[in-house]
This record gives structure tokens, sequence and C-alpha cells, in this order.
């Protein structure tokens, strides 16, 4: 099972265990997932990203620097 870890902009990281308290993390604000976008992306269009892709960039309306970067990381054994 993978983690999964957000880095903010100033690079802090913090380190969440499941998918879902990464994405819970974000959710509920105003983030695109491309750059300069004029309109937010759903909690589900989040989601599906998150799920789908190894590292999703998080960027604030209107904005060309990404705010968040979600990374899933394999789990060692």
């Amino acid at each position: 099972m993978p983690f999964y870890t957000i880095v903010d902009d100033g690079y802090n990281v913090d380190l969440y265990r499941t998918r879902k308290a990464a994405i819970a993390a974000v959710v509920g604000n105003d983030f695109a997932l491309k750059a300069d976008a004029e309109e937010a992306a759903s909690d589900t269009d989040i989601e599906k990203a998150v799920r789908t892709r190894p590292t999703v960039r998080l960027y604030r309306l209107g904005e060309r620097a990404w705010a968040y970067r979600i990374e899933r990381h394999a789990r060692a054994r």
C-alpha cells in the first residue's frame, strides 16, 4: 500500500498514510489542476488525478506556479 506526501510551495512536507487522507487535506479549496486556469477543479477531479497519476500539482486560480504537489510513494517492505 503506497503512502502520500503533500509538498507546499515552500517545500514543507506532510506525510499521509492513505490517499483519502491526502485528498481530504486539499479538497474544498479553490485549486486547479493546470496553471493559469480560470475555474477550480472539482473535488472529484482532484481525487481522480491523485488516483491515476504519481504526481499531481495543484495551482491557485490564475497563477502559473504550483501551490501544492501531491506525490504517491511505494511503501518499503
